[in-house]
C-alpha cells in the first residue's frame, strides 16, 4: 500500500500554502527586527551615511584654481567704484593742463596777492593811526597843563616886575618868555609828526613789486 502512494505527485494543499506564507512572514519579520535592533544599537553609524547640510560639516581647504562658493565676493575683483562729489581728484599731469586752466591758476593767484595786500594796508594804517592819536593826546594834555601853569605865572611874573620896571614892561617881558617857549614846543611837535606816515608805504612797495612781477614774470 506504500508503494503506490509515494509513486504518485503530491499536490500542495491550501493547509500547506499558508505554512509557507506564515514561514517567509516569520523571516521577515525576523529581519526587520534584526535590521532595527542594529539601527537602534549604533545611531552613529545610521547617521554616517546621511548628507551633511552645507555650512555644517568641517570645512575643505580651498584648492588652488577653484573658486569658494560660500566665500563673500572680494573688493579687488569686483567694479571700481564711481567717484563721488567731495573726494580728492586725482592730479592730472602737466601735459593735461590746458591754457585756461593756467590762466585760470595765475588770475586767482592775482586775486589772493592783492587781498593780501589789502589786509596789510588796512594793519599798517591802524598801527600809523595809533601812534597819530597818542601824539594827539600829549599834546593835548601838555597844552593844557602848560597853559594853566603858564597863565598862573604870568600873573605872578607882571606882578613881581611891576614893582621895578613898570606893568607894561613886565607884561612884555612875561609875553616874550612864553613866545620863546611855545616856538620850542612847536618845532618839537613838528618833529614828532614827521614820524607819523599817513600812506601805507611798506604796502605801496609791495603793490609796486606786484606789478613789475605782473608785467615780466620771468625777471
Amino acid at each position: 500500500m506504500a508503494g503506490p502512494r509515494s509513486g504518485r505527485p503530491r499536490t500542495p494543499g491550501p493547509r500547506d500554502s499558508s505554512r509557507d506564507t506564515s514561514r517567509d512572514s516569520a523571516r521577515e519579520g525576523s529581519r526587520e527586527r534584526e535590521t532595527h535592533g542594529t539601527e537602534s544599537r549604533h545611531p552613529a553609524d545610521r547617521q554616517e551615511g546621511a548628507r551633511t547640510p552645507p555650512g555644517t560639516g568641517p570645512r575643505s581647504e580651498p584648492q588652488p584654481g577653484v573658486r569658494d562658493r560660500t566665500a563673500p565676493p572680494s573688493r579687488t575683483t569686483g567694479p571700481e567704484a564711481p567717484h563721488r562729489p567731495g573726494q580728492d581728484t586725482p592730479h592730472r599731469p602737466a601735459q593735461d593742463t590746458s591754457v585756461g586752466d593756467l590762466i585760470g591758476e595765475v588770475a586767482g593767484d592775482l586775486t589772493r596777492l592783492v587781498r593780501n595786500e589789502i589786509d596789510l594796508a588796512k594793519a599798517e594804517v591802524k598801527e600809523e593811526g595809533r601812534k597819530a592819536g597818542k601824539a594827539a593826546a600829549l599834546f593835548g594834555g601838555a597844552g593844557y597843563a602848560v597853559g594853566l601853569a603858564l597863565l598862573l605865572a604870568s600873573f605872578a611874573a607882571v606882578y613881581g616886575l611891576a614893582h621895578v620896571i613898570g606893568n607894561a614892561w613886565a607884561a612884555l617881558v612875561v609875553a616874550a618868555v612864553w613866545a620863546v617857549a611855545g616856538a620850542v614846543l612847536q618845532a618839537a611837535g613838528r618833529k614828532r609828526m614827521g614820524t607819523v606816515q599817513p600812506t601805507p608805504e611798506r604796502s605801496r612797495e609791495s603793490l609796486r613789486e606786484d606789478v613789475k612781477w605782473a608785467r615780466h614774470p620771468t625777471s
